[in-house]
């Protein structure tokens, strides 16, 4: 992965885990922090340099500043705050698609509060995803509102996450609307085929339904890909890890013919490859 696509993404990524307020998480109490640590060792071993070089470089600075209430720098009673980045992905910067179809970054890892005698306090799980959904379903409910047929209806769009909750007064307007998002998330370069689309949930008031943005690979996925590149006797290992496939191997074209394996299986979420490297 190239530095120059490090520059800007990485960044959304730092705010993106900022955004969960792991002061607030993990300090369920007037706790003060002495000092923040980045650890990335974890990501150094699987993603490599420059990803957690820009890390371990950048993240400290962004988390002192976001921690500034919870900061007493060199108090004797403080506490250690260490975020340990395991894992992060860097959607692309423009056109293409993320893990399973999504135009995201995501960053994960663990929060650890280490008392001023060395002891470990609490753990936190720490994930926070930017997603590139929000304007997608903004311009499919600007659309909503400007449509004649749905003047007055109540009809809405809502995000949460990564699932949009669709409401309307009747379920063949449901339809009408998930054409609607699905154009919109089109054009923001997001695979259509990512979307899990729920059954419609209709009564007397109101029809809903719910369509998830599917992200990452799952384990059945990962095992399939897996037992895939087994069968097909490449020199390559592939090993899951998290919501993604490592695949490794000592040749380029060993790498390459892998992809292009990859890229023929049949698979229900759509895949995207990243940071190839001799």
């Amino acid at each position: 992965m190239s530095t120059c696509a490090l520059t800007r993404r990485a960044a959304i990524c730092a705010v993106g885990a900022l955004a969960l307020s792991p002061a607030a998480a993990v300090a369920q109490g007037p706790v003060r922090f002495r000092n923040v640590e980045v650890d990335v060792g974890p990501l150094r071993a699987s993603e490599g340099d420059p990803t957690a070089a820009w890390v371990a470089e950048t993240l400290p600075g962004q988390l002192v500043h976001a921690l500034g209430p919870y900061l007493s720098p060199g108090a004797r009673a403080g506490a250690t705050l260490i975020a340990r980045i395991d894992y992060l992905y860097l959607g692309p910067t423009s056109g293409g698609t993320g893990p399973a179809g999504s135009s995201q970054d995501t960053i994960a890892g663990l929060l650890i509060v280490r008392g001023p005698r060395g002891s470990i306090a609490e753990e936190t799980p720490l994930r926070a995803i930017t997603s590139y959904y929000t304007n997608a379903v903004d311009q499919a409910s600007r659309e909503l509102s400007q449509r004649f047929d749905f003047k007055g209806t109540g009809a809405s769009f809502e995000l949460e996450e990564t699932t949009v909750t669709m409401s309307a007064p009747a379920d063949f307007q449901l339809k009408q609307m998930l054409e609607i998002l699905k154009l919109k998330l089109a054009k923001r370069g997001v695979d259509i085929a990512c979307l899990e689309v729920k059954d419609p949930v209709v009564n007397l008031a109101v029809a809903k339904q719910l369509v998830v943005l599917r992200h990452g690979i799952d384990q059945e996925t990962g095992k399939k890909a897996v037992r895939l590149l087994k069968d097909s006797k490449l020199k390559v290992q592939a090993q899951i890890q998290g919501e993604k496939l490592r695949v490794t191997g000592k040749k380029r074209d060993d790498l390459q013919e892998a992809i292009a394996r990859l890229r023929n299986g049949e698979f229900d979420v759509p895949l995207q490859f990243n940071n190839f490297r001799d």
